[in-house]
């Protein structure tokens, strides 16, 4: 089955301290299955908002998600897939890694939640650790890892879901340069051999060019421009000389 990300009509409500705040506003997107779709905006303009809704993190008020003809989400049809039942694998901002665990335990839980078996994938999980460079550290507590090593950790236990689709919220920004470069050049690999739909929130317009081939740029909630990556970045690089800074913030 294709796995394409089909996405209509999108409207997300967050709730804030005044009250019910809506961030996203008809958005519409599709992501053929291996595409790479990069989400660029200013701060506030709904780009995690975006991910929170295909994860399932965040019920959508209207419109309607769906991953290989599956609907995932839509209150019209009184449909929402919880996030657990999804196969889809998230990479937060601050990783989210079990702490206590060990690197292997966190790779350990992510096959037992998506695999919902008691039976884990022993050899997959090796192939992993050596792939990212976990192997000498597969004991180590999560809470004890660098920030190049947490990060390499984040990006292995996603992919040891076995997801269908592959959601990235600024993956480096709590990165130094140098274990930044290491990094990058990994998940560029990652992305490159992942056969789903994968979307990338980023600031930067040089990680979209590198790892997207298409883009949108939200702003106030809704999508000002969509299309080949190069082309976005173009826009967004010509709207800034001209005085309409859309520059994409940290």
């Amino acid at each position: 089955m294709s796995s394409v990300l089909e996405i209509k009509d999108l409207h997300v409500s967050v709730e804030t301290e005044q009250g019910m705040k809506q961030v996203l506003r008809g958005v519409d997107l599709t992501i053929k299955q291996g595409g790479t779709h990069a989400v660029m905006g200013p701060n506030g303009s709904g780009k995690s908002s975006l991910l929170h809704a295909l994860s399932g993190l965040i019920a959508i008020r209207a419109g309607r998600i769906a991953l290989a003809n599956i609907t995932l989400d839509a209150p019209g049809e009184g449909c929402f897939v919880p996030p657990a039942e999804r196969r889809t694998s998230i990479v937060f901002q601050d990783y989210r890694l079990f702490g206590w665990l060990s690197v292997r335990g966190n790779l350990d839980f992510a096959v037992r939640a998506q695999a919902r078996t008691g039976t884990v994938g022993v050899s997959e999980i090796d192939e992993l650790m050596t792939r990212f460079e976990l192997d000498q550290i597969a004991g180590h507590r999560a809470s004890a890892l660098s920030g190049g090593q947490s990060q390499r950790l984040a990006i292995a236990r996603a992919l040891a879901a076995r997801p269908e689709m592959l959601l990235l919220d600024e993956p480096f920004s709590a990165l130094d340069r140098g274990a930044g470069h290491s990094v990058r050049a990994e998940l560029g690999r990652a992305i490159n051999d992942f056969p789903g739909p994968v979307v990338l929130v980023t600031h930067d317009l040089s990680d979209a060019q590198r790892f997207c081939d298409q883009a949108i740029l939200l702003e106030h909630g809704r999508i000002q421009a969509a299309g080949p990556v190069d082309e976005v970045v173009k826009g967004i690089e010509s709207a800034t000389v001209l005085g309409r800074d859309t520059t994409p913030e940290g």
